[in-house]
């Protein structure tokens, strides 16, 4: 992965790391894989990210600031990650995550679209443990998919580079 590229999108360190808001956590955005572009701390940025983008909670940028920091994630690319679910994807992927779930559980039903409150608490109970199960399926798919998509191009990245290079020496 191009380092520069990236570099153009991300914070800088300093800027969020001096901000009067974060108090006494601040001492946590001290780990240098926080902010570093390098194999590891890229995929497992893209590894939380994505995990994080497809559980559908509010706060979905917290947990996935959370986590990088428990596992020295690149911080701003998981952060970031978590807006691939915003209010325009979402719907698709909750349904794309039920009929996934309600595939593997072997339980497809067809719901009534009906906006009462009681009707759509009648609807998760019986859409719910296909619905989980589709959404846990789908995030943890697509989160290792994408840590080792990320560690796959970085690596052939570097391997077309330092072909170049010795083309470019001979």
């Amino acid at each position: 992965m191009p380092r520069k590229f990236l570099r153009k999108f991300i914070p800088k360190p300093h800027a969020l790391k001096d901000h009067e808001s974060l108090g006494r956590i601040r001492h946590l955005l001290e780990e240098p894989n926080l902010w570093h572009l390098n194999r590891h701390s890229v995929s497992r940025g893209f590894l939380i990210g994505m995990f994080m983008a497809m559980i559908p909670l509010p706060m979905q940028m917290l947990g996935a600031a959370i986590l990088s920091i428990f596992f020295r994630a690149n911080l701003p690319i998981a952060v970031a990650l978590t807006w691939i679910t915003n209010p325009f994807t979402t719907p698709a992927v909750l349904y794309f995550s039920y009929r996934l779930g309600a595939m593997l559980l072997g339980q497809d039903q067809e719901i009534q679209l009906d906006l009462s409150w009681d009707a759509i608490q009648h609807d998760l109970a019986i859409i719910g443990p296909a619905l989980a199960t589709g959404i846990m399926v789908n995030a943890i798919v697509l989160a290792v998919v994408s840590y080792y998509a990320v560690q796959g191009f970085w690596r052939l990245y570097v391997v077309m580079k330092l072909r170049e290079r010795k083309q470019r020496n001979k």
